[in-house]
C-alpha cells in the first residue's frame, strides 16, 4: 500500500476535519449499543484522526481498535493523541500498550494492531465491533477487496462510517487553462495501483453508496470537501506538487507542461491568492 507520513497526516487533519458532515454520526448513532461499551474498529488510522474526530461527538464510553500497516505511525499515535487532548480538555494514560482517553461527555480505550490490511484482513475479528469507520482509504482500494470489506461488516452486524473519499472534483482559483487537463491526469492515476488492485479512485463513494444499499444498509451520504485557501499555504503547495507529479506519471511527454503549471499555481500560493476545493463524500451505513 502507499506510504502516507506522520506529518502529511498532520498537516490535512484540519481540512479533514472542517471538512467532515457532523450530523452523520448523529444519524448512525441511533444504531449503536448505548446499554455498554461501543466497539469501534478504525482500518487504515495512521495516527488516529479518525477516533480523534468521531469520539467526542459520539460520546459515551467507547473501546477502540486502531489498525494499519505502518508500524511507525502507530508509534506515533500516542504522541500524537496526546497534543490533540491537551488541546481539547482531555486527558490520555497508557497501561503497557493500551491507552485510556477522558473528556467532556466521552471515555475510550484504544487498542493498536499492525495488519497489513491489503493482503490479511482476515486477521481482524469483525464480529468484535459495532463500528467499522475508515477515512481516506476507500479511493485506494479495489472494487473486489472493498466489497469483501462491506460483506464482513455485513456478516458481523456492523454499522460503518467511511469518510473522505475522494470524488473527481479539484477546483482552483485562480483559474488556469491547463487545470482541468491536470485534474483528469490526477483522476487517471487516482485509479491505479496502490496496493490493493486497480484502485476506485474517484469512483469510491459511488461504489461504496451502491454496494451498501445492495447488501442490506440503509445510507446517508454528504459532500466533505476541502476549501483550502491563504492560510494554509504548505497544504495547498503539498497538494499542487502531488498534483504535478501524479499528472506527469500519466502524460510523460506533457511534463515541461505540468511544471509550468506547478509553478503558476504555486506562485499564486505564494502570493496568497489561491484557494483549493477538493471533492470528497463522507457515507455511512445501518443495516436495515
Amino acid at each position: 500500500m502507499t506510504g502516507f507520513s506522520a506529518d502529511w497526516l498532520s498537516l490535512r487533519e484540519p481540512a479533514d476535519t472542517a471538512a467532515r458532515p457532523p450530523a452523520l454520526i448523529d444519524w448512525i448513532a441511533p444504531s449503536l449499543p448505548r446499554d455498554r461499551s461501543v466497539h469501534v474498529l478504525d482500518l487504515a488510522t495512521g495516527t488516529g484522526s479518525n477516533l480523534r474526530y468521531i469520539a467526542p461527538r459520539l460520546g459515551g464510553l467507547q473501546q477502540w481498535v486502531l489498525a494499519d500497516h505502518d508500524s511507525a505511525l502507530l508509534r506515533a499515535m500516542p504522541e500524537r493523541l496526546s497534543t490533540w487532548a491537551v488541546s481539547n480538555g482531555a486527558e490520555v494514560s497508557a497501561a503497557g500498550a493500551l491507552l485510556t482517553v477522558q473528556g467532556e461527555g466521552f471515555g475510550c480505550r484504544v487498542d493498536r494492531l499492525q495488519v497489513d490490511l491489503a493482503r490479511d484482513l482476515d486477521a481482524v475479528e469483525f464480529s468484535r465491533f459495532d463500528l467499522v469507520t475508515t477515512a481516506a482509504l476507500l479511493d485506494l482500494v479495489s472494487d473486489v477487496w472493498l466489497e469483501d470489506l462491506v460483506r464482513r461488516c455485513v456478516a458481523e452486524g456492523c454499522s460503518v462510517l467511511f469518510a473522505l473519499s475522494y470524488d473527481g472534483r479539484i477546483e482552483c482559483t485562480p483559474a488556469d487553462p491547463l487545470d482541468a487537463r491536470i485534474r483528469d491526469l490526477v483522476n487517471a492515476h487516482q485509479r491505479t495501483e496502490k496496493g490493493f488492485g486497480p484502485a476506485l479512485g474517484p469512483d469510491a463513494a459511488t461504489r461504496t453508496i451502491r454496494l451498501l444499499e445492495r447488501l442490506g444498509y440503509e445510507v446517508l451520504a454528504e459532500q466533505s470537501d476541502w476549501r483550502i485557501d491563504a492560510a494554509q499555504p504548505q497544504l495547498q503547495s503539498e497538494l499542487i506538487s502531488g498534483w504535478a507529479s501524479a499528472a506527469a506519471a500519466m502524460a510523460t511527454s506533457d511534463r515541461a507542461l505540468i511544471d509550468a503549471w506547478r509553478e503558476r499555481r504555486l506562485a499564486w500560493v505564494r502570493d496568497g491568492q489561491s484557494r483549493l476545493v477538493v471533492g470528497h463524500v463522507d457515507v455511512v451505513g445501518r443495516l436495515r
